[in-house]
């Protein structure tokens, strides 16, 4: 199947762990999610289209129950991949503007890429600031690191 729904560049695809969907994410800041068992149709089950910048990177969580999107405007989006026809995030990790204490924590540049750990207890953020930003995925409500690797 040629899926041709974005209108700007491909930069970042992934599957979900079960095979089951596929995330597709582009430089016209959206994130366009297909069922694969319906790709021939090239069907949408959802966009997202809450990044105001190119989306660079997606990934799914280890158990599918999550996808994150990093973007060029500094920001992550976390949804449940069981609601993501409402579009509605569960988190969205940023640099703060109205707490100091927060900037610290949190990429001041271009979002590069973004993993989960093995177990689906961590989100690593890649950042072009030359830090890795380390949430814990239970808690990324608050945006809180529990670690920033400033080495690479």
């Amino acid at each position: 199947a040629v899926l041709e729904d974005a209108t700007a560049a491909v930069r970042t695809v992934a599957y979900s762990p079960n095979g089951g969907q596929l995330a597709v994410g582009s430089w016209d800041n959206k994130v366009y999610v297909y069922e694969t068992s319906n790709l021939a149709t090239g069907a949408t089950i959802a966009v997202l289209e809450d990044a105001t910048a190119a989306v660079r990177t997606v990934a799914y969580s280890p158990n599918g129950g999550q996808l994150a999107i990093g973007s060029s405007e500094n920001k992550v989006y976390v949804y449940e991949t069981s609601n993501l026809a409402t579009g509605a995030t569960i988190a969205v990790l940023e640099d703060a503007t109205a707490a100091v204490r927060t900037v610290a924590y949190s990429p001041n540049d271009d979002v590069n890429t973004v993993a989960y750990s093995p177990n689906g207890g961590q989100l690593a953020v890649g950042s072009w600031d030359n830090k890795v930003y380390v949430y814990e995925t239970s808690n990324l409500a608050t945006g809180a690191t529990i670690a920033v690797l400033e080495d690479a």
